[in-house]
C-alpha cells in the first residue's frame, strides 16, 4: 500500500511539474508627439538582426501604434523618425524592461532641430517611457494624466487646467514642466477642457484641448502637443 501512495503521489508532481502556471503578458506601445517629424518607424532587436521589415506608425506626427503583446523581458527598439538617413544615437538600441502584467508607453519627444540639442534651453530628441495604471476607477469614474510633451521655448512651464468646457480660468492650478507628467486622477465623466497658461497667466491660452469626453471606467493619458505651426493642442490616449 505504501508503494502505492508514494507512486501516485510521484504522478501528481509529475503532472504539476509539466503544467506550470502561464507567465501573464506585457504590453508595450509608441507615441509620436515631435512636431517637425514626418513619420516613426519602431525597430525591435530581433527586426535589426533578421532584416525583417520594422514596425510603422499609422502617419506622421502625431501618430501613435496600438499595444504590442510581449513576455517579460528586457525589450531593445530603436524608434527612428522616418525621413532620417540614419536613426539618432539617443533613441537607438534603447532598453525597456517589460513586467507581467504593466503597459508601457513609450513617448519620442523633442524636436529634430540641431539648434535646440544643447544649452539650457536644450530639447533634443529623446524616449520618455512611463507605465499605466492597471486599477478600474471607481464606480462612475473615469481616470486622466498629463504630459507635458510640447517642445516650445515658451512652454517650458505651464499652469495646467483641467475644467468643464469653458469654465473660467481661476485658483491655483498645478505647475508642470517640459517632460514631467501630472499623475492619474479619478473625475466623475462627462466632458472635459484641458487648457494651459504660461505660470499665473489666464488671458493667454497656449494649449488648447477642445472639449475632451472622458468615459466612465476608462483611463486616459492626456499628451500636451504641437500638432501644426499655428496650433497647440492634447493628443487623448486610452490606458484602459
Amino acid at each position: 500500500m505504501k508503494k502505492l501512495i508514494i507512486g501516485a503521489l510521484f504522478s501528481s508532481f509529475i503532472i504539476v511539474a509539466c503544467n506550470p502556471t502561464p507567465i501573464p503578458d506585457t504590453f508595450v506601445r509608441f507615441v509620436n508627439t515631435m512636431p517637425d517629424s514626418t513619420g516613426v518607424k519602431v525597430f525591435f532587436a530581433q527586426d535589426l538582426i533578421s532584416g525583417e521589415t520594422p514596425v510603422p506608425f499609422k502617419g506622421a506626427f502625431p501618430s501613435l501604434t496600438s499595444f504590442r503583446t510581449e513576455k517579460p523581458t528586457n525589450l531593445t527598439y530603436s524608434l527612428c523618425p522616418a525621413d532620417l538617413l540614419d536613426c539618432p544615437t539617443v533613441v537607438k538600441n534603447k532598453t525597456i524592461n517589460l513586467v507581467s502584467n504593466i503597459q508601457n508607453t513609450v513617448f519620442l519627444i523633442g524636436t529634430k532641430m540641431t539648434t535646440d540639442d544643447s544649452g539650457t534651453d536644450a530639447r533634443p530628441l529623446e524616449v520618455l517611457n512611463f507605465t499605466s495604471e492597471t486599477a478600474t476607477p471607481s464606480v462612475g469614474k473615469a481616470r486622466i494624466r498629463v504630459l507635458h510633451a510640447l517642445p516650445n521655448l515658451d512652454a517650458k512651464k505651464l499652469d495646467l487646467y483641467i475644467t468643464a468646457p469653458d469654465a473660467a480660468l481661476s485658483g491655483f492650478p498645478p505647475e508642470l514642466l517640459y517632460k514631467n507628467i501630472f499623475d492619474y486622477r479619478d473625475l466623475t465623466a462627462g466632458s472635459y477642457q484641458i487648457r494651459a497658461t504660461a505660470p499665473a497667466v489666464t488671458d493667454t491660452i497656449l494649449v488648447d484641448s477642445g472639449t475632451l469626453a472622458l468615459e466612465a471606467g476608462k483611463t486616459y493619458t492626456a499628451v500636451l502637443v504641437k500638432p501644426d505651426v499655428n496650433k497647440l493642442g492634447v493628443i487623448l490616449l486610452t490606458d484602459k
